[in-house]
C-alpha cells in the first residue's frame, strides 16, 4: 500500500459526524457528560486544521485540560499514597498522564471517532486522540466545573488503568528487594564502602541476604551503588 493511500486511510478516522447535535448529545452521555453548552464540546473534537476562525480549534480547551489533569492526578496520587514519597507521587503523575497512556484511553473512549480533522502527518494521527482527550476535559471543567471534572477523570481515567501494575513498575529496586525480603521472612542488609581502587566508581554497595553475599555493584554515588545491586540481586533471586 502506498504512503499517500495509508495516510488518507488513517485520516479516515478523524472525519467526524459532529455537525449533528444529537449525536455528539448521545455519545457524551455514554461517557456520563449531559453538557450545558455543546458548543465547548464541538470545540474539544475540533482539530485546528479544520478550524476556519481564529482559537476556534481545541486548543485552548487542551490547554486548560492539561493543567486540570495534572492538577487531579497530583491531588489523587497525594491521597490515594500518604506515606509516599514526592519522588513516587511525581513518577506516579507521568505514568497516568503520559502520551502513549492518553492516547489508549482516547481509543478506548473511541474519541476519534468524533474529532473533525484534516491530517496527513503520520506523527500527528498518532497524539490526536490523546490531545482530543485534553480538550474533552477541558470542556468539562469549563461546563462543569471542578468537583464534577475530579469526578470524571477519578472514574473515566484513572481507575480505567491498572493501579497496582502501575504501582509496581514505578517501584525502585531496592525497595521490591525490601518487600521480596519480607515476604519470604529474609534479613535483609545493604552495606556500602569506598571502593579500594582509585581507578573504579568510588562506591561499592553489598547485598546480604541472611548474612550471606548475595552480590554487589559499584558506582560513582551511594544510592546508586545500591540501586544497582538491588536489581542484580532481584534477578539472581528470581533465577535470571
Amino acid at each position: 500500500m502506498g504512503r499517500n493511500r495509508l495516510l488518507n486511510l488513517l485520516n479516515g478516522l478523524f472525519k467526524s459526524q459532529q455537525s449533528d447535535p444529537d449525536q455528539l448529545r448521545d455519545f457524551l452521555k455514554k461517557l456520563g457528560i449531559n453538557p450545558h453548552d455543546l458548543s465547548l464540546f464541538e470545540q474539544a473534537f475540533r482539530h485546528v486544521t479544520v478550524s476556519t476562525k481564529k482559537n476556534m480549534s481545541n486548543e485552548r480547551l487542551e490547554f486548560v485540560g492539561d493543567a486540570i489533569l495534572d492538577a487531579v492526578v497530583a491531588n489523587y496520587a497525594f491521597n490515594r499514597f500518604p506515606d509516599r514519597e514526592e519522588g513516587f507521587l511525581s513518577k506516579f503523575k507521568s505514568a497516568v498522564v503520559n502520551r502513549k497512556t492518553l492516547n489508549k484511553l482516547a481509543r478506548d473512549m473511541k474519541l476519534e471517532q468524533m474529532i473533525d480533522a484534516n491530517v496527513s502527518n503520520r506523527k500527528a494521527m498518532h497524539v490526536i486522540g490523546g490531545n482530543a482527550l485534553e480538550a474533552l476535559v477541558g470542556a468539562i471543567y469549563q461546563d462543569q466545573g471542578y468537583a464534577f471534572t475530579y469526578s470524571w477523570i477519578e472514574e473515566r481515567i484513572i481507575k480505567k488503568l491498572d493501579l497496582k501494575k502501575l504501582q509496581t513498575s514505578l517501584k525502585d529496586p531496592k525497595s521490591t528487594l525490601y518487600e521480596r525480603a519480607h515476604q519470604e521472612s529474609a534479613k535483609l542488609e545493604f552495606k556500602v564502602a569506598s571502593a579500594d581502587n582509585s581507578s573504579s566508581p568510588p562506591f561499592e554497595a553489598i547485598v546480604l541476604w541472611d548474612g550471606k553475599v548475595l552480590t554487589n555493584a559499584t558506582s560513582s554515588s551511594k544510592k546508586e551503588a545500591e540501586q544497582k545491586a538491588a536489581r542484580k540481586a532481584l534477578t539472581l533471586i528470581n533465577g535470571g
